[in-house]
């Protein structure tokens, strides 16, 4: 109703510069008809502006509306990009694996997200400009060096004992991109050879996956115990 209020006041007062015709507050269809020529006729400049006055206030009103549906737009943002749920990378959908599979993978491919994506994002508001944006999308590459450096930032200002915590969440970063699920004991089995050479190669694909287990379970321990640092 403030909105129409505003409407109608403008309109008074254009009628009133220009000696136009008052506007009845109630008419009949004929009526309204024959009073909108007589206003035309009067004053097309006064006319002019009241169109020009509806209209932006039209817009005005059309644009709050927008701001109020910002939260859906949120929620179509989030819905697509998947933020209530953790991310998967090797476990494709339709696809089963074992659940020993699907926890290191839900959390070290949601660690990656959150890096290259809402510390993107974060470095983004805080510098306050689209040039971030613009080169991500540009080159997307470019996340990741932008994400470490939010983090990097988050170091520097936090205590001691803190640095050593990002320490180990920038290096369980690197090891889930670049280095988890990317070495397969399993190809030094062959077939060949004898007895004796088999062992021997099946006690280094024993040894190989308890040091890859270890080094696994360590950077899954540290994402999960520091996980009250990774905030946006």
């Amino acid at each position: 109703m403030r909105d129409y209020a505003v409407q109608f006041w403008i309109e008074d007062k254009i009628r009133k510069v220009f000696k136009m015709t008052k506007k009845p507050s109630v008419a009949t269809w004929e009526s309204w008809e024959a009073f909108d020529n007589e206003s035309k006729e009067s004053s097309k400049v006064g006319t002019f502006l009241i169109t020009l006055s509806d209209n932006t206030c039209d817009f005005l009103h059309i644009a709050g509306e927008v701001v109020r549906l910002v939260p859906i737009r949120r929620f179509i943002r989030n819905y697509r990009d998947k933020t209530h749920v953790l991310h998967m990378s090797k476990t494709k959908v339709g696809q089963w694996t074992d659940i020993s599979n699907r926890i290191p993978d839900a959390i070290f491919t949601t660690l990656i997200w959150f890096v290259e994506h809402e510390c993107v994002q974060m470095q983004q508001w805080c510098e306050k400009s689209k040039n971030i944006e613009k080169l991500v999308k540009k080159n997307p590459t470019m996340r990741e060096t932008i994400g470490v450096e939010w983090l990097e930032w988050q170091r520097e200002n936090a205590t001691e004992e803190c640095k050593q915590n990002y320490d180990k969440l920038i290096a369980a970063y690197h090891y889930a991109k670049y280095e988890w699920g990317k070495a397969d004991p399993y190809l030094l089995y062959t077939l060949e050879g004898t007895a004796e050479e088999k062992r021997i190669i099946c006690d280094k694909i024993r040894q190989m996956e308890e040091r890859l287990h270890e080094e696994e379970t360590m950077h899954l321990t540290n994402v999960v115990q520091l996980r009250n640092h990774l905030w946006t």
